[in-house]
């Protein structure tokens, strides 16, 4: 009897959670950081986010053998949005790649007909086969996720060490570059009241992020980060700015906030370290590398385990830097079909 494609059903929720559990275990081999309290826990989470999805579910002989589920929406251009999250794709058995070729298949088949889709799929890092499989079906990669313990200290080549090695010595980041004497520039938090009065100073720093990430090669249009969405954002009570200055005046940013992520963990000791910017003018002395450890020691110190970061990988320099500290478990492919 042939596999066969269907839409999904209540009664196939067991079987596919099953497979999204097992999906999240193999990619914990890899990422220890990755860590929830129960798998019951987990697959109820899985259940409640597929069911009332587009979801489709590949079966022989009433077994389930692989599933794909997206979030779907409608653009204001006309765009249809169609988002595999995480936890939204899986199969088990010899013919993993082929079922989840046979699934997308049947995704785009109804979806694409006669208007424009754009397909954004999450795979897990270490899954090589469905990472090697989308892009022969013209995805690209467009971000990754890294995550990262905020206990222990870090070499100049990017390894974090243990609590009692750190212990025994305590190691500069970066020491292979040059660092500004510590009481030249310094991190620091910064209070919601001077986030208000230092405004301009802190706009004029993002404005130059925005620009950068406007040119080649990343190309990001970047229309959403508008003025009045960066200050609310770094107004909110759950984000937290840190600075780097030298002689008072600010030479660099970096924020972290509550945006946790339920499929990394079910608890809120995991944080988002999101932008991070340094001037030009002081590139290549560390200055990034001492904002993010003051990061991680800042929210260890608030009892947060573990953080992470998303990241586009068409930018070098983030992507050089991220994946210095960070390790990836996740990454975002898109591609955009105009239906025929």
């Amino acid at each position: 009897m042939a596999m066969e494609i269907i839409k999904m059903k209540k009664e196939h929720l067991d079987e596919v959670s099953e497979i999204a559990y097992g999906m999240y275990l193999e990619e914990q081999k890899y990422e220890k950081e990755l860590r929830l309290s129960s798998k019951e826990k987990f697959c109820n989470k899985v259940k409640k986010s597929v069911f009332h999805e587009r979801g489709y579910v590949c079966v022989k002989q009433g077994k389930v053998f692989g599933y794909l589920s997206a979030k779907e929406f409608l653009q204001e251009d006309g765009t249809t949005w169609c988002m595999v999250p995480i936890w939204g794709y899986g199969a088990i058995g010899s013919n993993r790649e082929k079922i989840l070729s046979m699934l997308f298949q049947k995704m785009a088949e109804e979806l694409c007909e006669n208007k424009t889709v754009h397909f954004e799929i999450k795979l897990y890092a270490h899954d090589e086969g469905s990472v090697r499989l989308f892009s022969y079906l013209q995805f690209g990669i467009q971000c990754e996720e890294g995550i990262s313990s905020t206990k222990g200290d870090i070499h100049a080549s990017g390894e974090r060490v243990s609590e009692e090695e750190m212990c025994r010595t305590r190691l500069d980041l970066d020491t292979d570059v040059e660092i500004p004497h510590e009481t030249e520039i310094t991190v620091e938090e910064l209070s919601k009241q001077e986030i208000k009065e230092r405004w301009g100073e802190i706009w004029s720093l993002l404005s130059r992020l925005i620009g950068h990430l406007q040119k080649s090669p990343v190309f990001y249009p970047g229309e959403e980060f508008t003025e009045e969405v960066y200050k609310r954002f770094f107004l909110d009570e759950d984000t937290y700015v840190y600075a780097a200055k030298k002689a008072g005046s600010m030479i660099g940013l970096i924020e972290a906030n509550a945006d946790g992520n339920e499929f990394l963990s079910d608890n809120e000791g995991c944080y988002n370290v999101g932008d991070i910017f340094v001037a030009d003018e002081f590139r290549g002395k560390g200055v990034a590398q001492k904002l993010l450890a003051y990061v991680k020691d800042a929210l260890q110190a608030k009892k947060i385990d573990s953080m992470w970061v998303e990241h586009g990988t068409a930018n070098p320099n983030a992507r050089g830097f991220w994946n210095k500290y960070f390790d990836s478990y996740c990454y975002t492919m898109i591609r955009d079909i105009k239906g025929c």
